[in-house]
């Protein structure tokens, strides 16, 4: 189903009540705190691509906070209805409503930010990730992947978790904490581009796939639409760099963000940051491009954050930053570079 909507200009807006603790205290009981609450349903996905035609499911004021529910995979990735692993209900009326288009991901969303403006930064800041049923998928299907020699047909195999204690239990291993990440976070693209596919990253965002991008940390999203049109899905468990055979646990999540609108500093790709750290991002058809723009984008970031000159900056990412492969399989490549930031100085600072 596509939910088409044409945009307006819309006044700057900011919602105060979810901000700083000292707000909080000085309004308790004056304040109406709002949690917004965006379930995974027939009426609150799209599956398979992106597009800013895509009319939003929810509309809220930046700064405030919202639990956004996913799911995972289509029915031939279902465990047999007989077995210990439940399948959410939402889940199959999905499948009954909608067929993927272009892309596998089921994803939640858009999400409408109202006075958010393109040349903006969307910041969605991420407080908690949980699994939110007993088991993940993962395929290794023929002629993808990094080895795509290896298989001679599609295998989809079903992994336990256990919901209670956060735990992953590998068929060929033991336990192992899941670490629970968004594979799929992104921004609408730009009008012009019309449909997307989900599997290709992009300026967006979209199917960044980096694992760094989970619980207490900040990513930044450049906004190319009014309203930014956020979406997430493409739910993991547990997921390596590269994701080499193209899936990973995949598993249906539960998400609390606030999401936020700030200035761009002249970024193309999203990037995240937390206390001491900050990860660029970039992506491009070979594995030179990718590094060399991410690398750019990284010096943006510093310079712009921080009180270090560009090669100071340059230095900093050869003794500081590690260049690491986000994306392999999905035919674009993905590079994210991750940067020790505790020993610089914010730009701000006296």
């Amino acid at each position: 189903m596509n939910r088409r909507r044409v945009y307006k200009k819309e006044p700057p807006k900011r919602d105060r009540s979810n901000d700083v603790p000292e707000f909080v205290e000085a309004n308790k009981g004056t304040v109406q705190f709002i949690n917004h609450q965006l379930l995974a349903s027939p009426d609150t996905v799209h599956w398979g691509y992106v597009s800013a035609d895509l009319e939003p499911v929810l509309t809220m004021q930046a700064g405030q906070y919202v639990t956004i529910h996913t799911v995972s995979g289509s029915k031939a990735k279902l465990p047999d209805k007989d077995s210990a692993f439940e399948i959410l209900p939402e889940h199959k009326r999905i499948h009954r409503k909608h067929k993927p288009k272009l892309g596998p991901h089921i994803l939640t969303g858009p999400i409408h930010i109202q006075g958010a403006q393109p040349g903006d930064l969307l910041c969605v800041d991420i407080f908690d990730v949980e699994v939110r049923q007993n088991w993940g998928w993962n395929e290794i299907e023929k002629g993808v992947g990094a080895l795509p020699k290896l298989a001679d047909e599609n295998e989809v195999i079903h992994i336990p978790i256990d919901i209670n204690s956060g735990m992953v239990k590998l068929p060929w291993g033991e336990e192992i904490k899941a670490k629970p990440f968004f594979g799929f976070m992104g921004v609408m693209p730009h009008p012009e581009e019309g449909e997307l596919s989900s599997l290709i990253p992009g300026y967006f965002g979209g199917n960044m796939d980096i694992a760094a991008f989970g619980i207490n940390c900040k990513v930044h999203f450049p906004i190319n639409v009014p309203g930014a049109g956020f979406s997430v899905g493409d739910g993991h468990a547990l997921q390596g760099d590269g994701e080499v055979v193209g899936t990973a646990v995949e598993t249906a999540l539960t998400g609390r963000l606030r999401i936020d609108v700030t200035d761009n500093c002249g970024v193309k790709f999203p990037f995240m940051t937390m206390p001491g750290r900050m990860v660029a991002t970039a992506v491009a058809r070979s594995v030179d491009r990718a590094i060399t723009v991410a690398l750019n984008e990284a010096l943006l970031l510093l310079t712009h954050y921080y009180k270090i000159s560009k090669k100071d900056a340059y230095r900093h990412l050869s003794i500081l930053g590690d260049v690491r492969i986000s994306q392999l399989v999905n035919t674009a490549v993905g590079v994210y570079i991750d940067i020790n930031t505790e020993a610089l100085i914010p730009a701000e600072a006296d």
